[in-house]
This record gives structure tokens, sequence and C-alpha cells, in this order.
């Protein structure tokens, strides 16, 4: 059963995934990102808006059937009202879904930012479980980083 979103009180969790150029060069490719639960399920009925990180809040919208969001270097996701317990699973991929491939940009690597500190760059998608717990609000970030070829 796919994991859902729809939470009906006001959560104090979010979980942010940003898109980062290794050289700080903000590309106007848009870039692909699938939002997947634990199980690779797709995450329905999330509210999520995109927008350029230090800036204001974009339009919220629902999470789209195939969980393919796409966003541009320097921006990020934020997916609101995130349940304790809940864990997402984020992987840059092509447009349609399928495992990324460029000939311009290398494999994405990914990191993981918690109130503990941020995980070293790695390869491998990642998988976040929000489960921090002491009261206050807290923000999960999953970082996807490319470099040119």
């Amino acid at each position: 059963m796919p994991f859902t979103a729809n939470i009906p009180y006001a959560s104090r969790y979010s979980f942010t995934i940003q898109k980062h150029m290794e050289d700080y060069s903000t590309p106007d490719d848009t870039f692909h990102v699938k939002v997947t639960d634990a199980d690779g399920n797709v995450v329905t009925g999330a509210q999520y808006y995109v927008h350029t990180i230090g800036e204001g809040a974009g339009e919220t919208q629902a999470m789209p059937e195939s969980g393919v969001i796409g966003l541009k270097a320097d921006q990020e996701i934020v997916i609101l009202d995130v349940a304790l317990g809940a864990t997402f699973k984020v992987e840059e991929v092509d447009e349609d879904g399928s495992a990324f491939t460029s000939d311009e940009f290398k494999d994405p690597q990914y990191s993981v930012q918690t109130v503990d500190g941020t995980t070293e760059p790695s390869t491998d998608p990642v998988t976040v479980t929000i489960e921090h717990g002491d009261g206050e609000k807290v923000s999960y970030i999953a970082h996807v980083i490319n470099a040119y070829q």
C-alpha cells in the first residue's frame, strides 16, 4: 500500500530536496527527481512546492502520480505536513522516470542534512526517515548534486 501524506493535523515536519551543481553554477537545464516511500511506492496525496533556495514559497500542488518532479539547480522541492516516521527515497531520474542518463552531466551524488549534520555525498539514492521528535520544528534536506562531465 503506498504511503499517503494526507495528514489530518498540522505537522511540525517538512522534507526538502535541494538541487545543486558541484561547481555552484546554475545551468538552465531542468533536472528530475522521483520521490517514493521506502518500498518504492509513489508518495501520493502529498502537497509540495518548488522554489529558488532562499526565496519565498512557490505555488502548492499535489504530488504527481509518477512521483517525478522537475527542478533546476539552486531550486528546492518542499514537501509539506510530513508525519513523524514517514520515509522518503529520492533519486534523480530522466523526465519519464527512467534511470538518469546524460552526456553533459556526471551521475548525481546525494547527501542528507538533518539536525545531526550532513552525510558525506554518495552515488546511492538517499532514503530519509523523519524521526526527530523533541517537539521542535524540524526540516530534513536531501541534497542532489551534479557536475559537468
